[in-house]
């Protein structure tokens, strides 16, 4: 069960690679300024080095082709 008094951050990455070599530095800090932090990144073989850190991960279908922004938000919507 979550704490609803603790502050969560949530990292979209498409790659959890480039999460790994780019944002885990990020990551650790907010963690350790005491955010419940998440990633959210597309399927890959980097995702068990996000779990391995510590990190909640949620599996989301990312495209790595640069769509945008505009493009990928209708996943948040549906």
């Amino acid at each position: 069960m979550t704490n609803p008094a603790v502050s969560r951050l949530l990292i979209v990455v498409n790659d959890a690679g480039f999460f790994l070599s780019h944002r885990l530095s990020i990551a650790n800090a907010a963690r350790k300024a005491g955010y419940e932090v998440h990633i959210a990144t597309g399927p890959g073989p980097a995702v068990s080095n996000v779990v391995a850190a510590g990190f909640p991960h949620h599996l989301l279908p990312l495209s790595r082709s640069g769509v945008g922004p505009l493009a990928e938000g209708r996943l948040l919507i549906g």
